[in-house]
């Protein structure tokens, strides 16, 4: 077919299903078939591992949310990172894991000796675990411009926009339907979503309930932290996200 006759919608939504095999043969969803594993399942509010603990093993989501979040010397918490399905966690520059591990929801998660990754033949072993590196990398690099530059309620929905699948990313494929709404779920209440964001549960709360009279969101009723995005590109462009789409769209 020609290019000018292919459905643009039909394009977003292969596009989008590219994505999703890559990311699956890519981060982990496809299970290794050349390190020895073990498969691990957490409770939810369980420790995977602790701050200052050997660095033994990595951990991959295949179901559930890990939280990394470090201590302070006087006490206070913040965390640091959300481990979604497919992510790997208990990378370490000195030999200690550098922050602690919990799991937010009912996870269950693949465990690989760090030894046995270190000594892999694999090419693939290998790729899957510099890709899970580098995608820590670049939500560290994002994370730190949100933390600098962007208020209260981009913040937050810069959060909430986490949770909405293959969106608010660089190359996002953009809505495959013309109703782009979308349900999700926060595995995280507003004193840990605060922790993570720089912010206290109060400013939290006001973010939230700002972004409900803007018509982007709105709380499911009987369902503590679930949400209703109304219009996930214009909550996309409420978080100022770098995903390529938001100022094609707007213009």
């Amino acid at each position: 077919m020609p290019k000018s006759q292919v459905n643009p919608v039909a394009e977003r939504v292969l596009h989008r299903l590219h994505a999703y095999d890559e990311a699956r043969s890519i981060h982990g969803l496809v299970p290794s078939k050349g390190l020895p594993a073990t498969t691990r399942r957490f409770a939810a509010d369980h420790s995977v591992y602790h701050q200052g603990q050997p660095a033994t093993h990595f951990f991959e989501v295949t179901s559930g949310v890990l939280m990394l979040s470090k201590m302070t010397e006087d006490g206070r918490r913040h965390v640091v990172e959300i481990v979604p399905v497919g992510w790997i966690c208990g990378f370490s520059a000195g030999g200690c894991y550098d922050a602690s591990c919990d799991a937010l929801t009912d996870t269950i998660a693949i465990s690989y000796k760090r030894t046995d990754v270190e000594k892999a033949e694999s090419t693939q072993d290998r790729q899957r675990f510099l890709h899970g590196m580098e995608r820590q990398i670049c939500a560290l690099h994002d994370h730190g411009l949100l933390l600098s530059r962007k208020s209260a309620e981009e913040r937050v929905a810069a959060f909430l926009m986490r949770f909405v699948p293959g969106r608010g990313v660089p190359h996002c494929a953009g809505p495959a339907l013309t109703n782009d709404d979308a349900g999700i779920e926060v595995p995280m209440g507003g004193r840990e979503i605060g922790d993570f964001l720089g912010l206290n549960a109060e400013t939290v709360s006001r973010a939230i309930t700002k972004l409900e009279r803007g018509g982007l969101i709105t709380r499911v009723e009987g369902k503590r932290n679930n949400y209703h995005i109304i219009d996930v590109c214009r909550l996309c462009q409420a978080a100022h996200n770098d995903c390529g789409l938001a100022s094609q769209m707007a213009g």
